[in-house]
């Protein structure tokens, strides 16, 4: 029999309410974990159970820069904002778990409370009364241990839904039957006969592949597709597009990616950074970015608004990569606040290097 996970162990030991146990389990994992959100969620929940808002925050915006569409992760900042008498930042999350979320309840019993005690007085004693934990979000569930008795079909066929429904953000629905194949992943299928071409000898490329790469990335980027990772399957696609596969298979990767969908910012799920762009923007066009920073250079032209993203440097701290912005349409944008800017990326030749198409913009709702 597989030992649990540690992360398992520590979300049972918290959701039994020993919270210092959770704590002493996580920590020494954070460098294993380092890419999951509800790791550090979890972790972040636990520190403030046990009284160490510090640590709560910090690890809340490692959640947040993993997955910031989390609906649990708004609630916790929000409630970490509370306890610091910053309403305006709270009352900002909540508004914005509503957008997608119009009958979250703590969300609407925070904003409630918010307006009944308005005042900073009336506010701390509430916090102090420990009234406050109302606020927080639950713990995740824990994942069903696998019955000896029930055969493994049938448990892959049921599946375990609620922990893939709560991770994915829809608390109230059960996954049923094995995954459906997405309409279009049958018919970019390479054909079986062994007689496809793959690759071509002649001209310049990127990148160089054998056959057995050209197999790799190609069926890679239909795994990516049918999972719906449309950014990572771009990937993988311009990968296929800039090497030196054949015209057949070029093709079926072109098809494929006219049925990519645009993420958006409750949907973006792979994450690629500036460092990873720059270093071969062709590879990442048309893929999807949220990256956060600061505005200059603000122009406004018509329906258009320009600008240049100091990303990272919305802590004043570094500065990672300076990025030309352009919307297609006239947007509000503040060279005063951070603000997180969701984009696509295109490849420019001059100045070599690459720019984004504006998609959308958060700017007043960001953890400090």
């Amino acid at each position: 029999m597989k030992t649990r996970s540690v992360l398992n162990q520590a979300i049972c030991a918290a959701r039994s309410g020993k919270h210092s146990k959770a704590v002493g389990l996580l920590v020494p994992q954070i460098y294993n974990y380092r890419d999951n959100w509800i790791f550090y969620y979890t972790l972040a929940l636990a520190s403030l159970y046990v009284g160490d808002a510090g640590a709560a925050r910090e690890y809340s915006k490692s959640a947040y820069d993993i997955s910031n569409a989390q609906t649990q992760v708004l609630l916790l900042l929000a409630a970490l904002n509370i306890k610091r008498s910053e309403t305006g930042r709270a009352i900002q999350y909540y508004l914005r778990i509503l957008e997608t979320d119009a009958g979250n309840k703590i969300a609407l019993r925070g904003l409630a409370i918010l307006k009944k005690h308005g005042g900073s007085e009336r506010l701390n004693e509430w916090i102090e009364s420990g009234k406050i934990k109302t606020l927080y979000p639950p713990y995740p569930p824990v994942p069903a241990k696998r019955s000896a008795v029930i055969p493994v079909i049938a448990f892959a066929v049921i599946g375990c839904g609620a922990f893939v429904a709560w991770k994915t953000g829809i608390t109230a629905r059960w996954t049923q039957g094995p995954q459906k194949m997405r309409a279009g992943f049958v018919e970019s299928a390479m054909e079986q006969n062994g007689k496809e071409k793959l690759i071509d000898m002649e001209g310049a490329w990127e990148y160089v592949l054998t056959e057995k790469e050209v197999r790799h990335y190609y069926e890679k980027a239909r795994t990516l597709f049918n999972e719906q990772r449309d950014d990572a399957a771009r990937v993988e696609i311009n990968r296929i597009l800039n090497s030196n596969a054949s015209e057949s298979i070029k093709n079926k990767m072109r098809q494929l990616d006219g049925l990519l969908e645009n993420s958006a910012f409750n949907t973006l799920r792979d994450r690629f950074s500036s460092a990873q762009v720059a270093g071969n923007p062709s590879l990442y066009r048309n893929c999807t970015v949220l990256w956060r920073g600061m505005a200059a250079n603000i122009t406004n032209e018509g329906s258009r608004t320009s600008f240049d993203l100091l990303v990272g440097y919305d802590t004043r701290a570094r500065l990672e990569a300076t990025v030309p912005v352009s919307f297609t349409k006239a947007v509000e944008v503040s060279a005063e606040t951070p603000l997180e800017v969701l984009g696509s990326v295109v490849p420019t030749q001059s100045p070599p290097g690459y720019a984004l198409n504006g998609i959308a913009i958060h700017q007043s709702i960001l953890p400090q």
